[in-house]
């Protein structure tokens, strides 16, 4: 249900806390001849990169809490067209305990 998708619903974040600090799209231009001395030209997406990070914490269940989250994408292109993927996810997650007498 679209209830299990609200924040702190299990364990899931406020995505109104997220920051886009980078994103970038690079288009490379194909030129192909086609029937009858044509030329065309296609874009298509050389290179997409983004950098996301929280800026707030959240509850993931419990007592543990994910206090910073990044995460990095890049899609790069060679000239053949194959696809490659890169990219990083760091955070710090903390458990509180209670120390009682």
């Amino acid at each position: 249900t679209s209830a299990s998708l609200d924040p702190g619903v299990a364990g899931l974040p406020n995505i109104a806390n997220f920051a886009v600090l980078k994103l970038g799209l690079t288009f490379d231009t194909m030129k192909s001849n086609v029937s009858g001395g044509n030329v065309s030209a296609v874009n298509k997406l050389a290179r997409f990169e983004t950098f996301v990070c929280s800026t707030a914490g959240w509850t993931l269940v419990g007592n543990v809490t994910v206090d910073s989250f990044a995460l990095q994408i890049i899609m790069s292109s060679d000239l053949t067209g194959r696809r490659s993927f890169a990219g990083f996810v760091e955070g710090s997650v903390s458990i509180a305990t209670a120390f009682g007498t």
